[in-house]
């Protein structure tokens, strides 16, 4: 049998022990309310099990009906011990708030919250998550409201993988929650995310079904986020011409005109949203950005390369004729990058007579004599390039003189 079934096995009849076990000390609880510890003993035996059963999703439901059965427990001698709402599971150091916003129970947390467990909305687990983090990270948009209403101090805290509440709120696409802090609470809140990305790029990133509202909420009410940068010197205009996604040429419209400057900003490698663009063949980014910032073709990278050598390393095919169409300015096409290699040398390289084609049959604009910094023209590439299609690519410069044979 395969392990993970014995594992899955063992598992289930732990839970089904303990679910029953918990029946009958509920029945039990009038008549031992004066033993409290009692009581304890049983929630550290349920604690002990919640962990495995919350890291499977196939048990949620019985890690649910398990959570109930503790805070009924515990609320039988809540008044002679109230402590004893603050234990903890052993390993993810989850109290019952956290279990309860997991599982999505609205009505668990309402009842379990009150004035005298006022520090269990205060406690982080293992990993500094507090309970308004576990319900947004499970999209439990009715829980989150109502830990925002009792502890709106929450939306500041940021756990250990560096996500704040409105960061995961706005990855988990949840429009109410995200619209209710920033448009009805005179609450602060943190907007950071793991390795510097923002609220903002996370909703382009991972959002949910792509949830273009809660952007556009976020570009109008925290303007500042759109020149934010990353670890990587990465904006969300990077992001959003990363990704052909629903609505990326909307976002990057909402963008450009919000702050034109965000065209410009380079990230770490000096890429620009036009190299990313290009390199992932987004056209309508592309022709966004262009199409309002001309110049913007002229920014290069470290190692010295504009948007059509990106686009002839790694973008598709049609992406060259699209920049071709709205790029006018035949000094960028033969621009050389650090190793003196023009788009056409890049294109050689790469074995694609199709792209080679396309830039050849633009008579005029395109510089076939070009030398790199290894006194290489496209065509010398092309003979010594031991490649299956080296023929094909000497034909097609052949057909379409002058060239030079460097000796």
């Amino acid at each position: 049998m395969d392990p993970r079934l014995n594992t899955a096995a063992a598992t289930l009849g732990r839970i089904n022990l303990i679910k029953e076990d918990a029946d009958l000390i509920k029945k039990r609880a009038d008549r031992i309310k004066e033993r409290p510890d009692l009581i304890k003993k049983h929630t550290d035996l349920i604690n002990k099990h919640t962990d495995l059963m919350i890291k499977h999703a196939d048990h949620m439901k019985d890690c649910a009906d398990l959570i109930k059965k503790r805070a009924d427990l515990i609320k039988e001698v809540k008044e002679e011990n109230p402590n004893l709402l603050l234990g903890v599971t052993p390993t993810l150091r989850n109290n019952v708030l956290h279990l309860a916003a997991k599982v999505g129970d609205r009505d668990l947390v309402e009842e379990v919250y009150d004035e005298q467990c006022e520090s269990l909305l205060a406690m982080t687990n293992s990993k500094n998550n507090t309970v308004l983090h576990e319900a947004l990270r499970y999209r439990h948009e009715d829980v989150a409201k109502v830990l925002t209403e009792n502890a709106p101090e929450l939306w500041c805290v940021v756990n250990e993988a560096g996500e704040s509440p409105l960061y995961l709120a706005a990855k988990g696409g949840l429009r109410e929650i995200v619209r209710q802090v920033l448009l009805e609470s005179s609450h602060r809140y943190a907007h950071g995310g793991p390795n510097g990305v923002t609220a903002l790029p996370a909703t382009v990133i991972w959002g949910r079904y792509y949830p273009y509202d809660i952007t556009k909420l976020l570009v109008e009410t925290k303007t500042e986020l759109i020149k934010e940068q990353d670890i990587y010197g990465s904006t969300v205009l990077h992001y959003v011409a990363s990704y052909d996604k629903y609505k990326c040429v909307e976002v990057a419209k909402l963008l450009l005109e919000k702050d034109s400057s965000v065209a410009y900003i380079q990230d770490k490698d000096g890429r620009s949203p036009l190299h990313f663009a290009a390199g992932k063949g987004s056209q309508d980014v592309t022709r966004e950005i262009i199409g309002r910032y001309p110049d913007a073709v002229d920014l290069v990278d470290n190692r010295g390369q504009n948007a059509f050598h990106v686009c002839i390393g790694k973008g598709p095919e049609e992406m060259l004729d699209c920049l071709m169409r709205m790029v006018r300015d035949d000094e960028v096409l033969n621009q050389q990058d650090n190793d003196g290699n023009t788009p056409l040398h890049l294109a050689v390289k790469r074995g694609n007579p199709k792209l080679v084609k396309s830039m050849l049959t633009k008579k005029g604009r395109v510089d076939t004599d070009t030398m790199n910094k290894d006194n290489f023209t496209p065509l010398d590439l092309a003979i010594r390039r031991e490649h299956a299609s080296k023929q094909v690519l000497f034909s097609c410069i052949k057909r379409l003189p002058p060239f030079t044979f460097q000796k």
